[in-house]
């Protein structure tokens, strides 16, 4: 034999040994499940002997399909004399509960002594723990037989008489009567206890020994309730407790037996019940509907009749429900009330509509179970359809009127749509005095019933035709019905030519920083009422800063083009603000214009101003007594330079300032010469430079033309840019300078 053994060690749950010659007895009686308002359905007495078989398995017990499959087919052979309960005790099982873990619990604890190793499977028959057939292999069958017919051989010493009632479901009472036997072979009262157990078969999981469908599933164990029997003694017994409502009712089952808390001798085995221990409380109704299918003029009605019965054990309402094509030809009622076994026919009257079309319609007549509202039976009504033939069809058009002008062209679309019941063939024309053109599209048209189709009429407006309305009508035929001609009219409103445009934005102003450029977008409107064509341009001191992304536009009757309009301000230019228009103007009548402007605010490139300073370098050698002085200036920005030059003589007489103006361009340095000046004589030099967006930043140089060259000195005073203090050793050095920064607001 095969044993496998749990996963995990829990407390009171290890695998012990049998206590061996410790006799157990039992009294099952597995009640059918269950009865609804029918106290005595779901009841049954006998004192047949039966034997319990109480498997221990696990779902990922490998040898365990050995004792399932050899449960099952004693099962086949055993009848109602076999009763078997399939406890899951182990934490990695999904059908565990805490009572297959207590009774798994209950036989190990009184075992244990015994030192006989358990593990899945383990089966105990009639309770007789000391034989338990522990493992599972090909010889499982044969072993379980021998125990079941050893058993057998014992007489019963009690009868159970058990009932139950679902009245008021899902709340459940179990009743159980207990008699002790006249061969009761003791004259004392013995004590006992009577168990009842709820078991569930047919549970679909796929579970990883190969095991698909699961019986006999132990779900739950009520409280034991203690008897003290003595012989000829009856003893009724009550419980009630709320069904669990996720477990398939239909598939479960109680057993109900007596036992001295696993220490005695089985005193009775009793199966309750049909052929097997599971007995559905209810099995619904069940549906059948004569004729199987008829076919029927439309306009007319048919009789179906419905045969609805109750297969049950339960009495029943049904409510009755129909869904399909044509679930609204017939009527139900919605209420059917049936005793268990019971039958009952209703006749249903199908009026098929005239205009039902032709073919094969379906409806579906549901009946539900109210005790169990998952218990649902439904069957088909199936109909056929002849239609009575209705060529019929409608022409509506999107909108009789277009509005045009001469030359030009007025679209109409119309939908033409079947109405009938049958497929049907539709000739269109159209008609008018008139000789203008005009295309028609399609000309033949194939449509089933309820479907549709667009047709469309393009009518050329010819030339110098004068202003007024004019008529066309545009005629469907059918084929099927030569009686039936659709006509529909319309109406071309030819008007005088209007020429009229517009364009946005109508004005803007943006904001441009020397040297960079903005685009704008702009739409132009057709407002008139013919095609137009303009003409698109530029006006203005500043026009050619301006580049158009197209010269001119074509645009229909009521429709918008848009163009693109590119402006780039020249490094050249000083910050100030100016204005551009563009304008358009129809190629046909010159007239015909509208214009947008611009304005440019030109702003300065930069904000920053750096002035490095002055440079001082000796004149030629034979002009000794003079030197010559350089302004340098560099600028990361684009301005406007004034270079004030003030020279003091040694003899106190101060020449007039000299001004010296320069135009500093983007990131450029300037070196002008700004005067040859004496030695020994005192020079001022002020530097201002002005920003295109009017920032100002001043330094004023101070030095003193020394009389010996390297004794020069030069000073940069503070004021708005501080003070730099400037070392001059030759005449022919680079001085450098202190850069500050000053915005003069």
């Amino acid at each position: 034999m095969h044993i496998q053994f749990m996963r995990k060690e829990r407390v009171g749950m290890r695998f012990s040994v049998v206590v061996l010659g410790c006799l157990l007895l039992f009294s099952i009686v597995p009640i059918s499940m269950f009865s609804h308002g029918d106290i005595t359905a779901g009841h049954a007495r006998s004192s047949e002997k039966r034997v319990i078989a109480e498997l221990f398995t696990a779902t990922w017990c490998t040898y365990c399909p050995y004792a399932d499959a050899a449960l099952h087919e004693l099962k086949a052979e055993y009848g109602e004399r076999l009763v078997v309960l399939a406890y899951h005790p182990d934490s990695d099982d999904p059908f565990q509960n805490q009572d297959a873990v207590d009774r798994w619990t209950q036989y190990q604890n009184i075992a244990r002594p015994q030192s006989l190793q358990w593990g899945y499977p383990t089966c105990i028959f009639d309770g007789n723990f000391s034989n338990a057939e522990v493992g599972g292999s090909s010889g499982t069958k044969s072993a379980y037989k021998t125990q079941i017919d050893s058993e057998l051989q014992k007489s019963s010493l009690a009868d159970i008489d058990a009932k139950a009632d679902i009245s008021g479901y899902p709340v459940v009472k179990i009743k159980a009567s207990v008699t002790a036997n006249v061969n009761l072979q003791t004259s004392n009262t013995i004590n006992y206890k009577l168990n009842m157990v709820i078991f569930e078969s047919g549970i679909n999981y796929n579970a990883s020994n190969g095991i698909k469908v699961h019986d006999y599933v132990v779900r739950d164990v009520l409280e034991p309730e203690s008897l003290s029997l003595s012989q000829g003694s009856t003893i009724t017994v009550e419980r009630t407790f709320n069904f669990n409502t996720s477990w398939n009712i239909n598939n479960c089952s109680a057993a109900v037996f007596i036992q001295n808390d696993i220490s005695t001798p089985v005193i009775k085995n009793m199966n309750v019940g049909q052929a097997t221990d599971i007995v559905p409380f209810v099995k619904g109704a069940s549906m059948s509907i004569t004729p199987e299918s008829a076919t029927v003029l439309a306009g007319n009605s048919i009789q179906y009749t419905l045969k609805i019965s109750n297969f049950g054990k339960l009495n029943d309402n049904y409510t009755l429900s129909k869904s399909g094509e044509v679930s609204s030809w017939f009527s139900l009622p919605q209420l059917v009330t049936l005793a268990a076994g019971q039958s009952t026919t209703l006749t249903l009257n199908v009026n098929v509509p005239q205009g039902a079309s032709e073919g094969v319609k379906t409806a579906t007549i549901s009946a539900t179970s109210e005790i169990n509202p998952n218990v649902v039976s439904k069957t088909t009504l199936n109909i056929t359809v002849t239609p009575i033939p209705i060529y019929s069809a409608q022409l509506t058009p999107s909108s009789d009127t277009r509005k045009t002008i001469s030359p030009g062209w007025a679209n109409f679309t119309f939908t033409l749509k079947n109405t009938g019941n049958m497929p049907d063939n539709y000739t269109v024309s159209y008609s008018s005095s008139l000789n203008w053109q005009a295309n028609l599209n399609p000309q033949q048209v194939t449509l089933n019933p309820s479907t549709s189709t667009q047709i469309y009429l393009n009518i050329r407006v010819p030339s110098e035709v004068s202003i007024g309305s004019y008529m066309f009508k545009i005629n469907v035929k059918s084929e099927k019905n030569e009686s039936m001609v659709l006509e529909s009219t319309a109406y071309v409103q030819v008007e005088e030519i209007k020429r009229m445009v517009s364009i946005t934005p109508k004005s803007s102003m943006v904001n441009i920083t020397i040297g960079n450029s903005e685009s704008i977008t702009y739409t132009v409107t057709n407002l008139g009422n013919v095609e137009d064509t303009y003409s698109l341009s530029l006006v203005g001191d500043i026009y050619n800063w301006g580049l158009l992304s197209r010269s001119e536009i074509l645009i229909s009757a009521g429709n918008s083009g848009t163009f693109l309009l590119t402006i780039s301000v020249p490094l050249t230019t000083t910050a100030s603000s100016v204005s551009i228009k563009v304008r358009v103007v129809s190629q046909v009548d010159g007239t015909v214009t509208n214009e947008s402007e611009i304005l440019v605010v030109v702003k300065s490139a930069y904000t920053k101003q750096k002035i490095s300073g002055v440079y001082i370098e000796p004149t030629s050698p034979n002009e000794k007594d003079y030197v010559k002085i350089y302004a340098t200036i560099t600028g990361d920005f684009t301005g406007q330079v004034t270079v004030t030059v003030v020279e003091c003589l040694e003899s106190g007489v101060c020449k007039l300032p000299i001004t010296y103006n320069m135009e500093l361009g983007l990131n450029n340095q300037y070196k002008s010469n700004i005067g040859k000046f004496a030695k020994g004589s005192h020079v001022s030099c002020n530097i201002t430079v002005v920003g295109m967006d009017d920032t100002k930043v001043y330094s004023n140089y101070e030095f003193t033309v020394n009389a010996a060259p390297g004794k020069t000195n030069q000073t940069q005073s503070s004021g708005l840019c501080g003070t730099i203090v400037f070392a001059l050793s030759m005449p022919f050095i680079l001085i450098a300078l202190a850069i500050y920064r000053r915005k003069n607001s």
